[in-house]
Formats: C-alpha cells, sequence, structure tokens
C-alpha cells in the first residue's frame, strides 16, 4: 500500500507540476486503490497514443518516400497528375485517404477492408477504455465530494469541542474563585473564632455557663423577688411594731442576696455575649 501511495504521489505531481500544487485528496485505502487504477489507465492511453503517435511519423516518413519514388517513376514515363482525368485524380485521391485512414501500406480493396475491421476495434477499446475513465472520474468525484462531507463535519465537530472546552475551562475559573473565596472565609471565621475564644479565657468564661444555666438563675431570681414582695406585704400588714433591728437585718440581707444575683446574671450574660 506504500509503493501505490508513493506511485499515486508522483503521479499526481507530474500532472500538476509540483507537489504543493497537488490538491487535498482522501488517502484511505480504497480511495489510493481508486487513484492507482486511474493512473495505471491513464498511464497506458499515454503509452498506447504515443506508439500511435510515432507509428504515424513512421507511416509518414515511408508514404513520403513512396510519393517520391512513384512520382520519379512517372516522370521517368511522362506522366503526371495534371495528365490524368478528373474522374482519375478523385478516386485516385479517394483511394488513397482510405489507406491513410485504415493505415494501409497497399490501397486493395482487401487491405482496406481489413484496416477497416482493425479500425473498428481499435474504436470499439478507445471507447471502453474511456468508458471505464468516466467511471472511474465519477467514482472520484463521489469519494471528493465523500471526503468534503467529513471535512465539513469535522470541522463544526472541531468547533463543538472549542466551544466546550472554552465554557469547562470558564467553570473551572468560577470554581477555583468560589474555592478561594471559601477558603478566605474559613481562614476568616477560624481567625473570629481564636479571637472570641481568646477573649472568653481572659474574662473568665467556663463551659459551665450556658443558656439553660442563665434562664435557671434568672427563674431563681423571679422567686427571689417574689419572695421579697410577699415579705414586705407581711411586714406591712403587722398591727404590732415589729423588731425594727431584725426586719432592717432581714431585709438587708435580701437585697444583698438579690444584688449578688443581678450582678452574677449580669455578668454573665456579658461574657456569654462578647
Amino acid at each position: 500500500m506504500d509503493a501505490k501511495r508513493s506511485e499515486v504521489q508522483q503521479w499526481l505531481e507530474s500532472i500538476y507540476g509540483s507537489a504543493s500544487a497537488v490538491p487535498c485528496y482522501e488517502k484511505s485505502s480504497a480511495s489510493i486503490n481508486l487513484l492507482h487504477q486511474l493512473m495505471t489507465v491513464s498511464k497506458e492511453a499515454d503509452k498506447q497514443a504515443q506508439i500511435l503517435n510515432q507509428d504515424y511519423l513512421i507511416r509518414a516518413d515511408e508514404y513520403t518516400a513512396k510519393s517520391e519514388q512513384i512520382a520519379s517513376a512517372m516522370r521517368c514515363v511522362g506522366l503526371s497528375i495534371s495528365s490524368l482525368t478528373d474522374d482519375a485524380r478523385c478516386a485516385l485521391t479517394e483511394l488513397s485517404q482510405a489507406a491513410t485512414v485504415v493505415n494501409a501500406a497497399v490501397p486493395s480493396e482487401s487491405q482496406i477492408m481489413l484496416g477497416s475491421v482493425q479500425l473498428e476495434s481499435q474504436h470499439d477499446e478507445i471507447c471502453r477504455q474511456a468508458s471505464e475513465s468516466d467511471e472511474l472520474r465519477s467514482q472520484l468525484s463521489t469519494l471528493s465530494q465523500q471526503l468534503a462531507t467529513k471535512i465539513q463535519h469535522a470541522k463544526m465537530l472541531k468547533n463543538q469541542v472549542e466551544v466546550a472546552l472554552e465554557l469547562e475551562k470558564k467553570d473551572e475559573e468560577n470554581d477555583e474563585r468560589r474555592a478561594l473565596f471559601h477558603e478566605k472565609k474559613l481562614m476568616e471565621y477560624e481567625k473570629d473564632i481564636s479571637e472570641g475564644e481568646a477573649l472568653l479565657k481572659h474574662r473568665g468564661y467556663t463551659g459551665s455557663i450556658t443558656h439553660d444555666s442563665v434562664v435557671q438563675q434568672w427563674q431563681e431570681l423571679q422567686q427571689l423577688q417574689k419572695q421579697v414582695t410577699t415579705l414586705r406585704s407581711q411586714l406591712e400588714s403587722y398591727s404590732l411594731p415589729p423588731d425594727v433591728s431584725a426586719v432592717r437585718l432581714e431585709v438587708e440581707r435580701c437585697r444583698q442576696h438579690l444584688a449578688s444575683l443581678v450582678a452574677d446574671m449580669a455578668q454573665q450574660q456579658t461574657q456569654g455575649f462578647t
């Protein structure tokens, strides 16, 4: 197959003049075989034409020599073309033309008939070769059209792949930007958490300070406030003069306890929210 491809390439270069002038063609096995057949037929036709041309040149030389010989003989006996009648000259011209057409060296009836048969045979052979050449040319045209269609389809696929790659590249760039953004935010959150933990540790925050414990202490504070209110109501309802010192001590004790609870709760809320 490589030898055929090389022969076809050289043949096309000899036809178009140079390798750069050769048009693009499909280099599949079927195309190379078809082009090789066309090359073989073309070279054979060129060879036959060259042989026929050489034969015509040889016959022309022979006819020229014979015509000079006949003319010399006619001059010796005193005859010339002008001495013949019109009918004789016409018949002689037609006979000469017929002999020339059928390549007959002797213009006899049998030679002319034989030459006519050979000429018809050559004509049939040339027609057959022309038909084969037309068929090969038609196949070559079909292959060229198929190749053009495949090239167009390949270009379309190439464009689609380029568009898909461009979109994929943009998606990758967007994903990379999002990943960098998330990584940056994660670092900021980790920094904020570290700073917040350090601040809580500095202010004495412990794991025991939770929302549930704060709610529980708030409920206890509410109960103490209710108890204080109840005690005040009871003190106001007494008809006997109370022991002022004992009452003052009890009220002061409750006030201090309440103030202590309020201060603890405020400190825990401040530490929890900061």
